[in-house]
């Protein structure tokens, strides 16, 4: 059985790796870029590796050895602390090693039309929903895209001090995400965080920008007769960066997709609940702390 994947990210490569350890025959195509968000900041949660490791022990293992064991550090406030910390360049590291180990390597050239052999499609692009959009152009079916909130334009400042401590990350506006904990500490109050990370002995060393979009659940309604094509990763939920929860969504989807693979089931059904659930609490989330 073919599986055709679109999309260079981790969600890509997390699909292509699920999709080989399942009987499926890869087909796997990325540009090779990442995408923007990927300049921003990303809290890898202690739970994704674990979570991970319950479906693939290898890439776990992998993961494991990115992490590091004892990370120092401290956040605007001057608390410290040692824990283990993953970043997100180590977790797609460990992605990328697992999918060489494994012979997995992204297609050169574009994925064969759609209808044409493969039993499955996966859209792994994130926000940009090529395939989806691909498939749309050939009228194989319908993209609708549910908002709760409005897009906001959101600025990622990493901060170096004097101090031998780790860099800061503050994402504005919203609530202060610090890249200075294990788990990315969360700051509330974001103008006193402002204050601390702009103080004479703090230099900025990176700026980037990003239009995100606000709580956006994607649902795709393929024709009748069309090739299946599931939405995977940011393509079927995008949540705001303040609330850091992309790649433990990502994770969560594929223990998802993989339970569905295994047992040769329709991925969809459960994939949907699970978004439709997430979507629902986020827009809570969302609504309550505005």
């Amino acid at each position: 059985m073919r599986l055709c994947i679109a999309g260079a990210g981790p969600a890509g490569m997390l699909a292509a790796l699920i999709g080989q350890a399942a009987g499926w025959r890869i087909l796997w195509q990325g540009d090779g870029r990442d995408s923007p968000q990927a300049a921003h900041l990303h809290l890898v949660r202690d739970v994704i590796g674990p979570t991970l490791t319950s479906i693939d022990a290898d890439l776990g293992a992998r993961i494991a050895a990115a992490t590091d064991p004892a990370h120092d550090w401290r956040d605007a406030g001057g608390k410290t602390g040692r824990a283990p910390r993953l970043t997100r360049e180590g977790l797609t590291a460990a992605l990328a090693a697992a999918c060489a180990a494994r012979g997995l390597a992204a297609l050169t050239t574009p994925l064969p039309a759609p209808g044409d052999g493969a039993e499955l499609w996966i859209d792994a692009t994130g926000g940009a929903r090529a395939l989806a959009r691909r498939f749309e152009a050939a009228t194989l079916g319908s993209l609708t895209l549910d908002d709760i909130g409005t897009g906001r334009l959101w600025r990622s400042e990493q901060w170096h001090d004097r101090m031998p401590s780790a860099p800061y990350t503050q994402v504005v506006p919203g609530r202060a995400y610090l890249e200075s904990g294990p788990d990315g500490t969360r700051r509330t109050g974001l103008d006193g965080a402002t204050e601390a990370l702009a103080g004479p002995d703090k230099t900025p060393v990176v700026v980037s920008r990003m239009v995100a979009p606000p709580v956006r659940l994607a649902r795709w309604k393929g024709a009748a007769g069309a090739p299946a094509l599931i939405l995977f990763g940011d393509a079927r939920l995008q949540t705001p960066p303040d609330m850091g929860f992309g790649l433990l969504a990502v994770a969560q989807q594929a223990v998802i997709l993989h339970e569905a693979l295994t047992s040769r089931s329709d991925p969809e059904r459960p994939l949907a609940g699970w978004a439709e659930t997430v979507w629902v609490n986020a827009g809570m989330q969302l609504a309550f702390a505005c």
